[in-house]
């Protein structure tokens, strides 16, 4: 098989920050500049980005049960940044308009055997690229990352399909990882030389008795970085570290899915489905310098439950309910700006609700949190997914999100 890939996307970007001194005071905050168009720091770009690749592969039948696969894909791309970033005016402003062009040819060998009609076995090593990224409006530039992947494992089914699922082992060596240096306001890019990635995954299906079904996921991971010496923009004086025998960013070394469900069958009137997930995600780290105070997201579990009637007409209703138990939890955490500076700040992860929107300089951020949530949805299988329904859930969640924003701000910040 042959074929061929363009893409061509132009995306600007806009961020604006202004800060207020902590006052003692609630709900009243001091400006720590004078009043200007461009506030404490402001980011403005676009970016230009045009995509084309090529590629081949094949399928060799050895046997009945034996196959063997080749690939090649040829893959280029080309940015143009073009924008400006100004931090604390009247500080000079930082114009850029540069243009950088990144390729890579990626091969792909695939092996799979089969046990007998319901099990596979199957091998797989390929290359993978990543282009050369820009940090809209600067000049920062991270080089185009590459991996090796090697994996193995086992997939099917027994008992007529009353049990399936799959193992996976795999081993992922990078070359130029990209990685985020986040000190806010600022983020820096840069490539890890050396990166190992290491786990395994399984996923199962279990059909029960009395229309129940067990199922889930669980993957253990390692990762390491290596040869990686950099700058802590977060420590005074930017000292260089080693960073060698450090994780990857947002790699918990365990994720647990399990989920158990029953379906319910009412004839002519349809189906019903009661199901009930829990998922656990151990301790992660969100930048390259595993520091728990900042940047770290503590491990979490989560209870969720739904059900869901579906009608032979096309309907379908759908009540489902979210972190039941109602725990703290974490989805994103980044570093805030110098001690007693407050600055605004927009949730990186959209899930509602968002009741902090300000992080005191030395602390922790906590843009993003999640509490319990519950709703019911009412639904017609015929209706397009990108139709006025959801477009009006989308415009509602944003309006319901800039009320919180708009109530999380006193009258001196939005001036």
């Amino acid at each position: 098989m042959f074929g061929a890939y363009y893409f061509d996307e132009l995306t600007r970007s806009h961020l604006f920050i202004n800060s207020y001194l902590n006052s003692g005071i609630p709900s009243f905050h001091i400006p720590t500049i004078f009043p200007s168009p461009f506030g404490v720091f402001t980011q403005q770009a676009a970016l230009d980005t045009t995509a084309k690749a090529v590629f081949a592969n094949t399928d060799w039948k050895v046997t009945d049960r034996f196959h063997l696969g080749v690939g090649l894909r040829y893959s280029e791309e080309s940015k143009h940044n073009v924008g400006y970033q100004v931090a604390f005016f009247p500080a000079p402003i930082n114009e850029v308009d540069e243009g950088r062009r990144s390729h890579g040819v990626t091969p792909q060998f695939t092996a799979r055997y089969k046990l007998t009609d319901n099990v596979n076995i199957y091998g797989n090593v390929s290359r993978g690229f990543k282009s050369g990224e820009f940090l809209a409006g600067t000049r920062q530039y991270a080089l185009p990352e590459f991996v090796w992947s090697y994996e193995g494992g086992v997939k099917g089914s027994l008992f007529n399909g009353m049990l399936s699922g799959s193992a996976d082992a795999f081993y992922y060596d990078y070359t130029n990882l990209q990685v985020e240096r986040d000190a806010s306001p600022y983020i820096f890019f840069d490539n890890v030389p050396k990166g190992i990635l290491k786990g395994i995954e399984t996923e199962g299906r279990v059909r029960l008795p009395m229309g129940f079904q067990l199922d889930g996921n669980i993957s253990f991971l390692q990762s390491e970085l290596k040869s990686f010496i950099t700058q802590n923009p977060d420590l005074p004086g930017h000292p260089t570290v080693n960073l060698s025998g450090y994780h990857f960013p947002y790699a918990p070394s365990t994720t647990i899915n399990l989920g158990l469900q029953r379906v319910f069958g009412f004839g002519s009137s349809g189906d019903g489905v009661l199901r009930v997930d829990f998922q656990h995600v151990t301790d992660t780290f969100e930048d390259v310098f595993n520091t728990r105070n900042t940047n770290f997201r503590p491990a979490y579990s989560l209870w969720n439950a739904s059900y869901k009637q579906s009608f032979t007409n096309g309907w379908s209703a759908l009540l489902w309910g979210k972190n039941l138990a109602n725990k703290l939890v974490y989805l994103n955490t980044s570093t805030s700006a110098p001690p007693n500076l407050i600055v605004p700040t927009l949730p990186s992860v959209k899930v509602p609700p968002y009741p902090r929107y300000f992080a005191r300089g030395g602390e922790p951020q906590r843009a993003t949190h999640l509490r319990n949530q519950c709703a019911i949805q009412v639904v017609k299988l015929e209706t397009p997914y990108a139709s006025l329904p959801r477009k009006w859930c989308e415009r509602k969640r944003l309006r319901a999100w800039e009320s919180q924003f708009d109530k999380g701000l006193s009258k001196s910040t939005r001036g």
